[in-house]
Formats: C-alpha cells, structure tokens, sequence
C-alpha cells in the first residue's frame, strides 16, 4: 500500500532535507580537510622522522670513517705529539661539526688535543669521559658538556698500531648543536621541534622553546618507542598549552639514541563542533524561512491543481475535450492551458487515430490481395511460359523431328526429298529459335540493360503488336538518358503490365506509348481506345484488375507517382512520372526510337479508330482518326 502525503507535507520534507543537505555537506568538506590535513601532517611528520634519523646515522657514520682513516695515518700511529696536535688542528679546521679532535694513550690520557673552545671553557672540559679508558671496544660513544652547557658527544676509534701501547685512541667531539641545528632545518617549515635523548632519557639536545616534552613523558615515549616493532616508529597526539601536537618518536640504531619529532597539529585536529555550530546556526534559520514559504506555496499551488487533478479524471474515464479555467497568472495557470490544449489535442487524434485505423485496415486488405495476386502471377506466368514452350517451341521441334526422320528413310533412294525435307526442318527450327528468343526476351529483356529504355520499351510494343490484334505503337520525346537499372526496370514492367492488361481487358484495337524526357525527370503515357473502367471498383476487386495495385506499387518503390484516367467506354490512360534527382549518361538510343516509333505512330494514325487526347500527350505530331 503506498502511503499517500499531501503537498503541503511534501514541501516541508523537501524544506528539511533542502536545508540539511548543505549542513551534510559543509561537515562532509571539513571532515575532508580535517583528513587531508591529517595525511599531509603525518607524511611530513614521518618524513621529518626519517630525516632526523638520517642526519643522526650519517653524522656518526662520517665521524667514524673520518676517525678511522686518520687512524691509519703514520703521523697518528708515530710517537711525536706536538706533530699529531698539529695534524689534529688542521684537520679540525677542515670539519666544522667538529668542536673536538684527540688522541689518548692506553692508560687513557690525552696525548695530543685540538679544539674550538676557549680557555674558560677548555679548562671545564669533561676531563673523566674525555680521557676515560677505551677497555678494547671498537667504537665508544659518550655524551658530556662544556662549562658553557655546549652539547659533545664523543666518538673513539682505537689505535691498534700505535707506540702509545695497544689500548690508545683517538676520539672527537661532535658539535649537538652544529646537530640540532640541521634537525631543526627539517621542521621549519611546519613551525615543530626535535628532541634527541639518550637510552636512559637524558635530553642530549631539543630544539629551542620546545615545551611538548616532560621528563616522564619522554621516559614513557621512550619505552614505548623501545617496545615497537618493525622500523621502531611510533607516532601519538598530544596537547601542549592548549594546542595539539602529533608526536613521532624512534630509535637510531647506529647510536641507541632516541629523537621525537612534533609537529603543531592545529590544523588537522580543530575543534569539530565549533566548526559545525558557527555553520548550523545561520543554516537552520534559512531552513525555518524554507518551511515557512514551503507552507505559504503549498496552500497556494493545491487550489488550483485540485481543479486540475477533476479535470484529468473526467478525460481519464472519456470525457475528451474537458477543459478547465485557472487565473492564477503563473506557470499553473499556464499548465492548465497546455492542459486544456492537450486535451482538445487527444480528442483529434483520438479521431485521427480512429480513421487511421480503417485506413490501415484496408491498406492490409490490398496488400493481402496483392500478395495473393502476385502467387497467381507467377503461376500463371509459368503456365505462360509452358504454354509457349508447349504450342510454340515444342511442337516445332517435334515437327523437324518428323521432318529428319522422314529424310533419313529418303536420304537414299529419293535425295530430292531428303533436300526438301531439310529445308523444312531448318525453317521448322528457325522458328522455334525465334520463339525461344520471344519466351526469353519475355522473361529477361537484355535490350534494356544493353541499349537503354527507349529502344527496349520500342522492340517490346513492336513484338506485342506482332502478337496481337491491337494496334500499337511507341514515341520517344527529349533528350534520353540512361536511368538507374531498378528506375528502367520499373518502367520497363509498368509497360509491360499496361500492355498485358489492354490485352486481357481492355478490348481495344489501338494503343500507344509515349515516354517523354526532360529536365525535371521522365514521363511515361500508356493509352488504348477500349472500354475503360470504373477505377475505385477495379482496385477493390479481385478479377484481375489488381494489376493496376502492382503498379502502383511498383511506381512508389522508384519514388514515381502514377496517375490512371479511365472512363467506362472511353479507354484508359495511365501516366507515370519519375523525377530525377542527378542528370544521367546520354543513352545514344533517341534518334532511332524516334524514327521508328513515328513510322509506327503515323501507321497507327493511318489505321486505328479514335484513341483520345493522342494530340496532347504526342505534342501535336499526329492527331488520331475515328
């Protein structure tokens, strides 16, 4: 059952949903922001994160391939420390991240020393660390400060060849400052900070104002970190002076250090109800104007569609031509009119439809009788055909059978007779060959394909005159041309089939045929003098007279019209127009159908009794006697 609402509830829904959708959608836009923002925040954030542990590994890793080879330079491994301070000096020269180049013998006092630092803070340097004992490991890393509160670290590569005994060293002091410098560089952009600490969570360097870091929250993010699988990163939110901050911490392999990076957060994380209030507010005052006009429209609109609503049920149940009378003087009152206009509309074509239907009703009964004229035809073409071959081709071929054998019995003793009988039996099969050329001309006219209409449409009347006991003749006017094969062969049928029906029906004793070129097109005339017919009962009957249908037919499949004059006991004339769209090839074939088909003409004017309006349609050329 489907639930029926009036238009006022409709409008109110409408109303509503009109007025959330843009609310629905402000959100859906900043929860869109709020998630770019969040993937851009944390592709930089990791991005600053593998930065930073880059930095780190590449610093230390520089340090102890720089430490390495000094290692192996003679002037290290020789016994001479003022000449190994020199050397220390001006390879500290050459590397400014460096605040610190030292060489300590086996029980782990300096031996030689290079630094940046002035007396004061030369004289605080972390003496125990500095000179502490390397105890045989391949690398140690330590942490210290200068009096100043300047961040070192300490990295020692041993002096396994030295004369300072097996335990020597040489060491540098890596400026965390120089450091943090290149670490804050990657977090400028983004306004963020980096954090480095040790593994017990000692701050060894922080980037200046960084306050999202407490002491236990770095030993919490710290064991966290420890505890990650995979790249060890570990990434979190958190709020600092009101403001949020995303967090990512990890691990340095190379050094066991820790450093977090953070980044303000402020634009992916905003505060999402304010953001949707300050938007809602002035949205659902416009939805409260929308539901007040959807009201004031309804009871407007509901009016005059009622009258509507009355009027389309009386044409629903038949009543065509219902019209109704609105003044409302908008777009209703002008659905009314198209209404009313629609409505006188269905009523004509109603109509229109009705004739139609008897029209198409009778068509299909002419093309039912067409179809079954078109069976008979064929078989009476084949009975023709037969009879033809029958009466015509076969008797003669009997007959100069008969001939040949009566010559074969004479051939010796009466060669006279046999001579004779040949003769005979030549003429008997010329004929028979003129007859089949008839019978095949008949049934495939090559004149027309090879000479053109004019001269078939000639030799065609020629023969049916010879064939019959009517007078015939053909005349060919303008400059002829050679037309399409299915527009010749057309016509050339039309002609055919006019000749057949003056033959069978007609009773005449003259006929004519008259084929006109011009520019325009082509007309064809097909006349006799017999005892004509009412058309209208001719084409609805079924005695023969459905050729004049097959015509027609046959002239709408080329684009032509056909028009039949006939007047019971005046004769009958068929005319047939084709229009030509593009100028065809001269035929070549004019002067000879002219000329042959005025001596038949003027023979015909000599013999026939009264064909009408003969003078017209020849151009005055021969006016026809009774």
């Amino acid at each position: 059952m489907v639930l029926r609402t009036s238009l006022k509830v409709k409008l109110v829904i409408f109303s509503l949903v009109i007025g959330t959708l843009p609310i629905l959608f402000a959100y859906f836009l900043v929860q869109q922001n709020i998630a770019m923002a969040r993937d851009e925040l944390r592709a930089d954030s990791m991005t600053a994160a593998k930065l930073s542990r880059a930095i780190v590994d590449d610093t230390v890793a520089d340090t102890k391939a720089l430490l390495s080879t000094m290692s192996r330079f003679p002037v290290i491994t020789g016994s001479n420390p003022p000449a190994i301070q020199l050397f220390l000096q001006e390879t500290l020269a050459l590397h400014p991240d460096l605040l610190v180049l030292f060489v300590t013998d086996g029980e782990g006092s300096v031996v030689a020393l290079a630094d940046t630092f002035d007396s004061h803070s030369r004289a605080n340097l972390d003496a125990p660390r500095l000179g502490a004992r390397n105890d045989g490991l391949s690398q140690s890393l330590t942490f210290g400060r200068t009096s100043s509160g300047m961040p070192v670290s300490y990295l020692r590569v041993p002096l396994s060849e030295s004369l300072f005994g097996p335990a020597s060293s040489i060491g540098a002091g890596v400026s965390l400052q120089a450091l943090q410098s290149k670490l804050d560089l990657i977090v400028a952009k983004r306004q963020g900070t980096v954090v480095l600490a040790d593994s017990q969570g000692n701050v060894l360097t922080q980037s200046d104002g960084d306050s999202t870091l407490a002491r236990p929250n770095l030993a919490r993010l710290l064991e966290v970190v420890t505890g990650a699988q995979g790249d060890r990163t570990w990434e979190d939110f958190t709020f600092s002076d009101g403001k949020p901050w995303l967090r990512t911490a990890g691990i340095i392999e190379r050094t066991g250090w820790y450093f977090v990076v953070s980044l303000p957060a402020g634009v992916g994380y905003p505060t999402l109800l304010s953001i949707v209030l300050q938007q809602l507010l002035p949205l659902l005052f416009v939805g409260l104007v929308a539901i007040y006009g959807a009201l004031a429209i309804a009871e407007k609109l509901t009016r005059p569609l009622h009258k509507l609503a009355v009027a389309a049920s009386s044409v629903a149940k038949g009543q065509l031509g219902r019209e109704v009378e609105i003044g409302t003087g908008d777009e209703i009152e002008e659905m009314a009119g198209v209404f009313n206009y629609m409505s006188r509309s269905l009523a004509a074509h109603v109509s229109e439809l009705t004739e139609a239907k008897a029209e198409l009703t009778r068509k299909a009964a002419q093309l039912s009788e067409l179809l079954a004229r078109t069976f008979r035809s064929q078989e009476e073409e084949r009975n023709r055909i037969a009879i033809d071959l029958h009466d015509g081709v076969a008797q003669l071929l009997v007959g100069a059978l008969y001939e040949v054998q009566v010559a074969r019995r004479s051939i010796a003793t009466a060669p006279d007779i046999t001579l004779h009988k040949l003769h005979q039996v030549e003429g008997l099969l010329n004929s028979a060959a003129h007859e089949m050329r008839a019978v095949i001309f008949d049934l495939h006219p090559s004149h027309l394909y090879h000479h053109g209409l004019p001269v078939a449409i000639e030799r065609y009347v020629d023969q049916f005159s010879q064939a019959t006991d009517i007078i015939c003749a053909a005349r060919v006017y303008g400059e002829s041309v050679r037309l399409p094969v299915e527009v010749e062969t057309a016509v050339y049928r039309i002609v055919q089939e006019a000749l057949h029906n003056i033959r069978r029906h007609s009773g005449a004793n003259a006929a004519y045929v008259v084929l006109v070129f011009h520019q325009a097109g082509v007309k064809l005339t097909v006349q006799d003098n017999g005892r004509g017919f009412d058309k209208d009962s001719a084409v609805a009957s079924s005695d023969g007279h459905l050729g004049l249908v097959g015509m027609q037919e046959r002239a709408g499949s080329i684009g032509a019209t056909l028009e039949i004059v006939a007047v019971p006991g005046k004769g009958t004339r068929i005319t047939l127009d084709v229009p030509i769209t593009e100028r065809p090839e001269r035929s070549g074939s004019e002067g000879k159908a002219k000329s042959t088909g005025e001596s038949n003409l003027v023979a015909v004017c000599e013999r026939a009794a009264g064909v009408p309006d003969v003078h017209k349609a020849t151009g005055g050329h021969c006016k026809w006697k009774r």
